[in-house]
C-alpha cells in the first residue's frame, strides 16, 4: 500500500539528484582532472569562478562555461576561426568576479537581482582564444 506522502517524497528525491547532475565547473574539472591540474594556479581560479581569456584553449573554455548553445566554423587567413557562442546573464555589480554566467549552470546567481540576456562570444583560431565579445541586450 502506497502512503499518500510517498510520491511527494520521491519527487523530492529525484528533484535533489538532479540538481547535483549539473554541468557546473567542478564536474567539469573533474572530467578533465589532468589538463586541469597542468595548468597554473591563476587560470585554475579562473576557470573554478567561470572566467575566460585570451589564449585559453577550447577544453580550458569548456571547462569554465560548459558547453556552448551555438558553433560556427568560418575560414580564416591563417586555419580555421571557430567561434562559440553562449546565453546568459552579465552582472553588473562592481564586487562580479565572473560578470558572466551561461545558462548552462543550474544555479548562476541571485534571482533577485536585475540582469538581463545576453550573448558571449568566443572566438578561436587554431584552437587559442583570439576574442571575446559580449553583447548586451537591448531593452
Amino acid at each position: 500500500m502506497t502512503r499518500p506522502w510517498q510520491p511527494l517524497l520521491t519527487a523530492l528525491f529525484a528533484l535533489l539528484l538532479l540538481a547535483g547532475c549539473g554541468t557546473t565547473q567542478d564536474h567539469r574539472v573533474r572530467v578533465y582532472t589532468r589538463d586541469f591540474n597542468a595548468l597554473d594556479v591563476e587560470r585554475q581560479e579562473m576557470i573554478r569562478e567561470g572566467r575566460i581569456d585570451t589564449g585559453f584553449n577550447s577544453r580550458m573554455v569548456y571547462m569554465a562555461l560548459g558547453e556552448p548553445r551555438d558553433s560556427r566554423r568560418e575560414p580564416a587567413i591563417r586555419g580555421e576561426r571557430v567561434i562559440w557562442t553562449y546565453a546568459g546573464l552579465i552582472d553588473d555589480s562592481p564586487d562580479a568576479r565572473a560578470p558572466f554566467r551561461t545558462t548552462n549552470d543550474l544555479i548562476w546567481g541571485s534571482p533577485f537581482r536585475r540582469n538581463a540576456y545576453d550573448r558571449l562570444y568566443v572566438a578561436f583560431l587554431n584552437d587559442s582564444v583570439v576574442a571575446i565579445e559580449t553583447v548586451r541586450r537591448r531593452e
